[in-house]
């Protein structure tokens, strides 16, 4: 192995953390960290893939053309407010079009560059351009991309841009070493981060931080809680407090380690081990999105590449080495670039101090006690705000000690309601709250944070109902259906399908896994089956037909569960419901031991004898009711 050019210091022993240096061995000389910054940046990476990909899924529902909030409508009604100034204070390449697919494309396209810094292919480019992707998105976003830690995302994306080594395809042998002034940019955030939390959590007067009870409500009133919340929650008051006492240390203590001399390594590395265990209990006991994963990004930062070298169990690098003693000493930037990078540096360490002082001051004032006056920032503050890229940050200042929920109902016909369950948002206590993080459902957050203020929350949750109600029809119906050739050969075929329907639907509480209906159903004496279906209709079989002859064949339709007969048959009965102009039929064709061949025959028939007659009237009947919904922004969803 050659030395290392200048004068040979001579024969040295290594140091004890290190293996003796060889061809398959890495081995890096403190203070370095290539290798920390190798691994921050395809974390960073995977953390934009995460977020970029979980708004794809649902960023149209959210603030698409027909979404709850359209940003289209959002950034038009800017444009008129503002005029010019617009596009200043509202920074988002969405202006050039804020239609699904811009709002789809950009989210794809974050998805693709996250994939390319994952990957190390020219971070210095790919950085700024995810930058400018989702800060687009987190403007149109409007309240849905107003999280915390979508602004962390920002922060510590723009700094990643200044601690980017340059190139098509780095590799360690020929990175600059990274500049200590990014790096310190990032520890400063991590700081910012933790001890604010920390901080906002006393200053805020809040009597459960006080006596160190909150995590006895946290695990049952936050947002979307998990299934293993609920076991932290029966732990006993005794450790809830002292869980309390310990998240106080790691928050406002183990942030000062950070900022530890190089030869007090060890403490900075145990501070880092404190606030990524901190973070790892946040994760297993809540669905956070990916506000863990970005938060233990940050603090591995803090982790050299001395550490990095016995903890990977692999070469990133392929064969390439940095030889103990053999880094070389290259300044970040020279000249007027260096003296640039200086002054950006400044201006960022001094606008993460105002803002941490400015959050202080506004928790304090929050809580009802006079704090600093520091109004006088207010338009530097103003002219950085846009960007969202400098921001002050305080989680669970306030505990939550009750847990309001919002119910969304909706009913066909105004007596019968029922509840619009999200899949994550907590709804009927007896289901398990499940696992979605690292994907952040918006929705059911935002709908959190309106049951704590539902008039502050009205300017979202009255166009959410707007668009539940958009193309909902004004009556549904309901029929199990079978259609043969005579009435005879359809009740033979179809009846005990459409009798077990009838057993499922008026079932009520179900053991789902351990409740067997087929056997059930079976174990029915034929009295019993024969009124399944008609008694769900609200129709007594045991009464005579009725003797007007229009109701008639609906009582008929009733007793046989509903539209099963022969084409004519079937024909007379969809007549009387299209007379009283219902939007929607369902058909249920397949349930009990009704054979698929039937099926497919029934299908078929009724699809060459029964629907040609209603669909060559449909357009009368999508012309009634847009004339019954005129004036009503109301969509017009119905088809044959």
């Amino acid at each position: 192995m050659e030395s290392p050019p200048g004068p040979h210091p001579g024969p040295r022993k290594p140091e004890r953390f290190f293996p003796q240096p060889s061809a398959n061995v890495l081995c890096v000389r403190p203070p370095s960290y290539l290798l920390s910054r190798w691994v921050f940046l395809r974390l960073l990476g995977l953390t934009y893939l995460i977020a970029f990909v979980s708004l794809a899924v649902q960023v149209t529902g959210l603030v698409g053309a027909d979404g709850i909030l359209p940003a289209g409508v959002y950034l038009d009604r800017l444009r008129d407010s503002y005029g010019g100034q617009a596009y200043r204070l509202f920074p988002t390449l969405l202006w050039l079009s804020s239609s699904d697919l811009a709002l789809q494309g950009l989210c794809w396209l974050g998805a693709a560059l996250a994939t390319l810094l994952i990957a190390g292919i020219a971070p210095v480019c790919v950085l700024p351009l995810l930058w400018v992707s989702y800060l687009s998105l987190t403007v149109a976003g409007q309240t849905f991309l107003a999280f915390q830690w979508d602004t962390l995302l920002l922060e510590t994306g723009l700094l990643a841009c200044f601690y980017a080594p340059r190139g098509l395809r780095p590799t360690l042998t020929t990175e600059r070493p990274p500049s200590p002034v990014a790096r310190w940019l990032l520890w400063w955030l991590l700081f910012r981060l933790v001890i604010l939390s920390g901080i906002t959590k006393v200053a805020s007067g809040d009597p459960t931080w006080a006596d160190w009870t909150a995590l006895t409500y946290h695990y049952e009133t936050q947002p979307l809680p998990l299934w293993t919340g609920w076991y932290a929650h029966q732990l006993p008051s005794w450790i809830q407090r002292l869980s309390v006492g310990g998240m106080f240390v790691v928050e406002l203590l183990l942030p000062w380690a950070i900022f530890a001399p190089a030869r007090f390594r060890r403490i900075r590395l145990g501070a880092c081990t404190g606030l990524v265990l901190l973070q790892v209990v946040i994760g297993v006991t809540g669905n956070y999105g990916f506000f863990s994963i970005l938060a233990v990004v940050l603090c591995l930062t803090l982790v050299d590449d001395r550490a990095w070298a016995r903890v990977l169990p692999f070469q990133p690098i392929g064969h390439a080495r940095i030889v103990a003693g053999g880094e070389p000493n290259r300044p970040w930037l020279d000249g007027w670039r260096r003296r640039l990078g200086a002054v950006g540096a400044m201006a960022l360490f001094a606008l993460g101090g105002l803002t941490f002082a400015r959050e202080i001051a506004r928790t304090v004032e929050g809580s009802g006690r006079s704090s600093l006056d520091l109004s006088w920032s207010d338009p530097v503050v103003g002219w950085v705000q846009p960007f969202r890229s400098v921001n002050g940050y305080g989680l669970f200042r306030v505990m939550t000690v009750e847990r309001p929920e919002i119910v969304i109902q909706g009913s066909p016909d105004g007596l019968e309601w029922t509840a619009w369950d999200l899949r994550w948002k907590p709804g009927d206590p007896d289901r398990r709250p499940g696992l979605v993080a690292p994907h952040q459902p918006r929705l059911d957050w935002q709908l959190w944070f309106a049951a704590l203020d539902p008039r502050g929350a009205r300017y979202w949750l009255s166009p959410l109902m707007t668009r539940l109600l958009e193309g909902a029809p004004a009556v549904t119906a309901l029929g199990s259906l079978m259609c043969c050739a005579t009435d005879e050969e359809a009740v033979a075929k179809g009846l005990s399908g459409a009798q077990m329907f009838g057993y499922l639907l008026g079932r009520g509480t179900r053991n789902y896994g351990h409740d067997h209906f087929h056997r059930d159903f079976k174990a029915l004496s034929e009295d019993e089956k024969a009124g399944l279906y008609a008694q769900r209709q609200g129709v007594d079989i045991s009464a005579a037909e009725p003797e007007d002859e229009s109701l008639r064949s609906l009582f008929r339709a009733s007793q046989r569960g509903g539209f099963i007969g022969a084409p004519q048959f079937i024909r007379e009965t969809l007549r009387k419901y299209e007379e009283a102009h219902l939007d929607i039929i369902l058909f249920n064709a397949q349930s009990g031991d009704r054979k698929h061949e039937d099926i497919m025959e029934s299908l078929e028939m009724i699809a060459k004898e029964v629907l040609p007659e209603f669909q060559d009237r449909h357009h009368l009947h999508q012309g009634w009711r847009e004339q019954q919904l005129q004036g009503v922004k109301h969509a017009v969803n119905s088809s044959i």
